[in-house]
């Protein structure tokens, strides 16, 4: 069976170097700023934060992903050109 894109360990990697970026925390404590500005308690506030910044996480995993993919279904294309371009692959 073929698998595409990350592996667990890959998506976990990922997800791990993502989050400890400086710039993931300063769009936490933004998002958490904001959050407080607008929300009624600091339950709500820390939910309405913790939403956005995984939302933003999730665009980030599957833009990687996607490039993952495409590149795995690049070198398999590529691999199904040279199979059927190599006289010795047809005998």
């Amino acid at each position: 069976m073929l698998k595409i894109g990350m592996s667990p360990e890959e998506l976990q990697a990922f997800i791990s170097a993502a989050v400890r970026k400086p710039e993931f925390t300063k769009k936490l404590l933004a998002s958490l700023d904001t959050a407080e500005e607008s929300a009624l308690d600091e339950q709500a506030a820390i939910a309405s934060a913790s939403i956005s910044l995984a939302s933003a996480l999730t665009i980030e995993v599957v833009t990687e992903n996607n490039k993952v993919i495409s590149s795995q279904l690049e070198d398999l294309l590529a691999g199904l050109h040279n199979t059927r371009s190599c006289p010795s692959a047809e005998n």
